[in-house]
């Protein structure tokens, strides 16, 4: 079990480089990043858009957090 911070890729390369060096390769990754901040992304009642950065942090970890590891380690993994 190694933890990563998946929004980082050179913390996923860090890691895949952990585990060659550790155990050859890898075998299987998984990957459970997820938030789900209560927030609207625009307010009807105070006619103004919710906070840009908790949408972008969101985005970050709950989309781009699980393409990062599949480019990094997807091409490295046995098939």
């Amino acid at each position: 079990l190694k933890r990563v911070q998946v929004t980082v890729a050179q913390d996923v390369k860090g890691a895949l480089a952990e585990v060659k060096k550790k155990f050859g390769r890898l075998d299987a990754a998984v990957n459970c990043a997820g938030i789900a901040p209560a927030m609207k992304l625009y307010n009807m009642k105070k006619k103004r858009m919710g906070d840009l950065e908790t949408v972008r942090k969101t985005l970050d970890v709950c989309v781009f957090a699980h393409i990062r590891p599949i480019t990094v380690l997807g091409r490295r993994m046995p098939c």
